[in-house]
């Protein structure tokens, strides 16, 4: 059933941009003028891929000057677009959902394959090639592609607000959401769920929204926390027996009511370099307080159990708790109802995180996969489902005929000798004389005449070297600044990327993690690829 759900969700999603029923209005966050420049040239190129086929959806690229925690910078956001397009609205507010895409991060556990992408995890390149333009489409990208669903279902359900979602994650419901008795015009803000039983691990790792089944509305946010405290906690909250935990996917929706009044509320916090304010865990968990008293329970728990996260909030901000508090009740009286936040079912969900070694590795060996998820995501990089007799599935390629290659995907690459030896490997937008991956392995925008894996699960990317050798795990990365070139290697063993790991020169490399974000830092997109392009035309000439 979840293929089938998520296959006829696929199919919705790219009605609505071959429709042009996507969002009319985008706002692309970021955190640098490099990356705003880079994002607006980027969805200028894309957006009729991204959003209406026809082009029309207008895209406002920022940048915050200050970091401000995503809460604060929806609101900035929210003040931006304010600013450039209210007079073209007909009433106060826009007459659909606006998208806004936060693009942060520089990847810092992705080391060393975003130093290579001007320090920004979003950009990272995904096989789906836009065929009208020949450029392969980001994450970031994708991540807004997959939204239209979302954003059509609550833009036909008349909800007055923005979707705010992180851009570094693809997310697919795997619910059939109808509107046949659904009506969004008096919600306040939506959370989208996924309600599943708690593991060990979920428990751990996500937040969790406890919500009144008999409503759908949020009744309390949970921390992650151990799975045996996070079940008691949930039980002492719920006030019902027909209540439910679930799994808190992070984006949002917004009403522009709240957005207008929290800009009022939150201004000098918005306007000056303050500490920042995330939405998680703790805006929702103010709104989610039915009073002081709740609040302060709140931070007494915390205490009691070591956490300090509220504690450096408040230290920060020691009147969040009464802002929040004015901003909900300024909403309720303009509306003349309660404040009302509400659950998304996304039903069992498909979600795809680039944002470490580990989870983009899984990711994409799902490519190799005949499992639902296997054929899904295979959908959702626009590659076909065939394999040839020895199983593999080769686009645009070039592949020597006598080299040993099986339960393979190859994909706009060249691999030239009967020497070669691949099996369950992934090869995209890749050039090798001889490549040696018995165990597997993924290549990803190369260009190493020798490539040798020792091991399964070894990853290079944006590699240009003569001769590549990677044991089991292994990662490297050309990085090509305007002060040189650097070979960096790192290794999935890895998972800690503080301290050392990072600001020192690990595995022989010549230089830190640390460093290449530094000598990358504020370099443009153009630059780099046309320094990129220098080096691997003279590797090719060693062919």
């Amino acid at each position: 059933m979840s293929l089938t759900n998520w296959t006829e969700n696929l199919k919705r999603n790219c009605e609505r941009i071959d429709r042009n029923r996507g969002p009319g209005q985008v706002i692309v966050v970021s955190g640098t003028e490099t990356d705003r420049l880079y994002w607006r040239d980027r969805f200028n190129v894309s957006g009729a891929e991204m959003f209406r086929e026809n082009g029309s959806t207008r895209v406002l690229s920022i940048h915050e000057a200050d970091p401000k925690g995503n809460f604060l910078g929806t609101l900035n956001a929210w003040q931006h677009l304010r600013a450039e397009s209210a007079r073209d609205w007909v009433g106060k507010h826009p007459d659909d959902v606006v998208f806004t895409s936060m693009v942060f991060g520089k990847g810092t556990r992705l080391s060393p394959f975003t130093q290579t992408l001007g320090n920004c995890k979003p950009r990272f390149p995904t096989p789906y090639k836009f065929r009208a333009k020949e450029i392969y489409l980001s994450i970031g990208e994708l991540s807004t592609r997959y939204s239209n669903l979302l954003i059509g279902h609550l833009a036909d359900g008349g909800f007055p607000g923005m979707v705010v979602k992180w851009g570094d994650e693809i997310v697919l419901p795997g619910s059939r959401w109808h509107l046949s008795a659904a009506s969004f015009r008096e919600v306040d803000a939506f959370r989208f769920v996924w309600f599943t039983e708690p593991t060990l691990e979920l428990a751990r790792e996500k937040d969790w929204i406890l919500v009144n089944a008999d409503n759908n509305s949020m009744r309390f946010q949970l921390a992650r926390q151990n799975i045996t405290s996070l079940l008691q906690r949930a039980r002492t909250k719920s006030r019902s027996q027909n209540a439910r935990l679930g799994v808190n996917l992070g984006s949002l929706g917004i009403s522009y009511d709240f957005l207008d009044t929290a800009s009022e509320v939150f201004s000098r916090e918005v306007q000056k370099a303050v500490n920042k304010i995330d939405w998680d865990p703790y805006v929702w968990l103010a709104l989610a307080c039915e009073n002081e008293q709740e609040w302060r329970d709140e931070i007494e728990y915390e205490s009691r159990t070591g956490a300090a996260g509220l504690a450096d909030l408040l230290a920060n901000h020691p009147d969040f708790f009464a802002k929040i508090t004015r901003v909900k009740q300024g909403v309720e009286q303009k509306n003349k109802r309660p404040f009302t936040v509400k659950a998304l079912d996304f039903g069992e969900v498909f979600w795809t995180d680039f944002g470490q070694h580990l989870a983009l590795r899984q990711n994409l060996d799902l490519l190799l996969e005949q499992s639902d998820p296997g054929k899904l995501i295979r959908e959702l990089f626009a590659l076909p489902q065939e394999r040839d007799a020895r199983g593999n599935t080769v686009v645009n390629s070039t592949v020597h005929p006598q080299a040993r290659v099986y339960n393979s995907l190859i994909v706009d690459s060249t691999i030239e000798t009967e020497q070669s030896e691949i099996d369950r490997g992934i090869v995209v937008a890749s050039r090798h004389h001889t490549a040696s991956m018995p165990h597997g392995g993924i290549s990803l925008f190369c260009t190493a005449r020798d490539l040798a894996f020792h091991g399964p699960n070894a990853v290079a990317f944006n590699s240009i070297i003569p001769a590549l050798s990677l044991p089991e795990g292994g990662r490297h990365s050309t990085i090509v600044t305007p002060d040189g070139v650097y070979q960096l290697y790192c290794s999935e063993a890895i998972t800690n990327y503080k301290g050392e790991n990072y600001s020192g020169k690990i595995l022989d490399n010549e230089i830190s993690f640390a460093e290449a974000n530094r000598r990358i830092e504020g370099v443009d997109q153009a630059t780099l690829d046309r320094l990129r392009g220098q080096e691997q035309a003279a590797a090719l000439k060693m062919f």
